[in-house]
């Protein structure tokens, strides 16, 4: 009985300690949340600012180099698809990068998670590669 308990205890200390007080994104495959920052797109360094947010249900919304964008997931993870974007409409000097940022996140069918990194991809689109919010961008 005491065995039983110190392992449930041990479990559940792991698990809200993992968690960190629910301010950071969660990396499962099954239901990653928080915010997920862009740092690639087909392979190269994606070099303005684009995130990506799992919100509740199935609501999905980010800052792309312009402007905000939201959509709605169809399908549970890990295979999946987003769409259609709606996004405010601003002018900036990125809106070519913009363009393909949302033409990836529209092709991606799959999700994958390695290390602090989300991966979406698909059959035809670009692979777009996310680090968690929080996490310091790897070398």
């Amino acid at each position: 009985m005491t065995l039983r308990l110190s392992s449930c205890f041990v479990v559940l200390l792991a698990a809200c300690g993992a968690s960190g007080g629910g301010a950071g994104p969660t990396l499962s495959p099954a239901s990653p949340a928080g915010e997920f920052v862009l740092e690639t797109l087909g392979g190269a360094p994606f070099a303005a600012r684009a995130t990506l947010v799992f919100g509740p249900g199935d609501a999905v919304s980010g800052q792309g180099p312009c402007n905000r964008w939201s959509a709605r997931k169809a399908g549970a993870l890990p295979g999946f698809r987003i769409g259609p974007v709606i996004a405010t409409r601003m002018a900036c000097d990125d809106l070519a990068a913009e363009a393909a940022f949302f033409a990836a996140l529209a092709a991606a069918t799959r999700a994958e998670v390695t290390g602090d990194r989300l991966v979406l991809s698909g059959a035809e689109g670009a692979e777009l590669v996310f680090r968690a919010g929080g996490a310091a961008p790897q070398p």
